[in-house]
């Protein structure tokens, strides 16, 4: 059952895959519409929403992520749309972010052919919407605007992607240089078959020179590499560097009214109301850039006896290392945080960041590997 305030179906999921391919490539299964398989009821966001707009001038934006759930315990795992609404008064300019071979990428909406649409019900609340959506929900008669055509790695940017927003708008009152996961790069380096990684504190006195020295030391790596391991360390430091600089610059312009403004907005994340008959583990996790929701509706409560969903990834796994030049590029990895991690904002990545997951995502891989065992 669809909200009157906003369809699901008309909203981005934001990092959902488009296609998956065959292991020769040749063929291409559409699996975005599998999030909809279900008739998920949203009635319940309505309601909230509105109060949350009632006696100010906040504006609700509303986009799209999905959580892969085993909802039958049998392993099946399916995709579970959630709708993560922005409540703030606030003026931000959303874009989309990702990792990808290392490299930190920032894509604007129009790129994801993406807009902010005005719900019918409430011109207070806008929504992400794509023009791929009915091109990837529709039958062999809808035009598919190229999407049919596309290769494995022109689509990739559209399964890493998250929504994202600067930090300071969502830590107002935080220290940057405080963040160890901003501030301590992993930085993936080769030299020919051999490969390591290189971990510099951007916070630290010591030089990139000094660094490259220290790694070359290390890894007992011949002379006549060490240009080129100086410039692979080199740019995601200088970028980093920049990336603190920036937003320390723009912290300090921040004036008190605005901080508040910032500090007044909520993220809001819904699953749909069915979550407790289908065992749907509910997060609060929403992405790298956004962090934890401030509520989470409705929420999972734990009952004894067995069954139930358990939250994690699906349908493809990024792979360990990132992916040759013939190969359609994958995501790095991500290392697991722990919880202290999860409780911090979320940041821009490093650069072995992937598609976001915190660990309260994954009981469905914890879950498997028990029955492994």
């Amino acid at each position: 059952m669809a909200s009157t305030l906003v369809n699901p179906k008309d909203v981005f999921l934001v990092g959902m895959e488009f296609y998956l391919f065959s292991e020769d490539k040749k063929q291409r299964t559409c699996v975005y519409p599998t999030a909809f398989k279900r008739d998920w009821d949203y009635s319940h966001i309505e309601g909230i929403v509105s109060a949350a707009l009632e006696g100010n001038n906040k504006t609700a934006y509303i986009f799209g992520t999905t959580e892969g759930f085993d909802t039958s315990g049998m392993g099946d795992i399916i995709p579970v749309p959630t709708l993560n609404c922005f409540i703030t008064a606030g003026q931000w300019e959303a874009k989309f972010g990702y990792v990808m071979q290392g490299k930190e990428v920032f894509k604007s909406l129009t790129d994801f052919k993406c807009e902010w649409k005005s719900s019918e019900s409430n011109k207070r609340v806008q929504y992400l919407s794509s023009s791929y959506i009915p091109a990837l929900l529709g039958g062999d008669d809808v035009d598919k605007m190229g999407l049919d055509t596309m290769s494995e790695e022109e689509l990739a940017p559209f399964q890493f992607a998250n929504l994202y927003i600067e930090p300071e708008k969502r830590t107002v009152d935080q220290d940057s240089t405080a963040d160890d996961e901003f501030c301590v790069l992993v930085i993936p380096c080769s030299t020919g078959a051999q490969g390591f990684n290189v971990e510099f504190d951007i916070r630290e006195k010591v030089t990139i020179e000094q660094a490259t020295d220290n790694a070359m030391k290390e890894n007992e790596l011949p002379a006549d590499c060490r240009q080129e391991l100086l410039e692979t360390i080199s740019k995601p430091v200088k970028e980093r560097r920049e990336q603190l600089a920036q937003e320390l610059e723009r912290r300090k312009k921040m004036s008190d009214d605005e901080k508040q403004t910032w500090r007044d907005s909520k993220l809001i994340k819904f699953y749909p109301s069915t979550i407790q008959k289908d065992g749907i583990r509910t997060v609060q996790f929403v992405n790298r850039y956004f962090g934890k929701a401030e509520e989470v509706n409705p929420t999972y409560k734990k009952t004894f006896g067995f069954g139930g969903g358990f939250g994690g990834g699906f349908f493809k796994q990024p792979a360990a290392a990132p992916a040759p030049a013939a190969e359609a590029p994958k995501a790095d990895p991500q290392p697991e945080s722990t919880e202290a991690k999860t409780s911090k904002r979320k940041r821009s990545p490093s650069p072995v960041d992937d598609k976001d997951k915190s660990d309260d995502e994954q009981p469905a891989k914890k879950q498997q590997k028990k029955k492994k065992d």
